[in-house]
């Protein structure tokens, strides 16, 4: 998973994902932003996933849902609400909205976050 996070203009933390992973950035920045204590209830759930203590965890957010399962992480959409910059970046149409990613990957991803919105 490639990715990077920026700060924009007016001070909110942004996260730029590959094509393929481009709503793991628009839910980190969007659902997330810079909340730690949204950060951490995912934290908890894919640890809590990870030692099975429950098969699924569904998270809903404003535009975005994100379903945590053992093996993976979906995030669905109904329209994405991208900025001109982030269409520009990814010069795609959002019109049918899910990604899926590994839930380590998506993990680790969330680790990264977590450090630089506590910066």
């Amino acid at each position: 998973m490639d990715y990077e996070f920026t700060i924009d203009q007016r001070g909110k933390p942004i996260a730029t994902f590959s094509t393929e992973q481009a709503l793991v950035g628009l839910w980190f920045s969007d659902e997330i932003g810079d909340n730690l204590d949204k950060c951490q209830a995912i934290l908890d759930s894919i640890e809590a996933l990870e030692i099975k203590r429950f098969g699924e965890k569904v998270f809903t957010g404003q535009q975005h849902s994100l379903t945590l399962t053992p093996e993976e992480v979906i995030i669905i959409g109904e329209e994405a609400q991208l900025t001109d910059d982030q269409a520009a970046f990814y010069e795609e149409d959002f019109e049918t909205e899910e990604s899926a990613s590994g839930l380590e990957d998506f993990k680790l991803a969330l680790l990264d976050w977590k450090a630089y919105i506590s910066d």
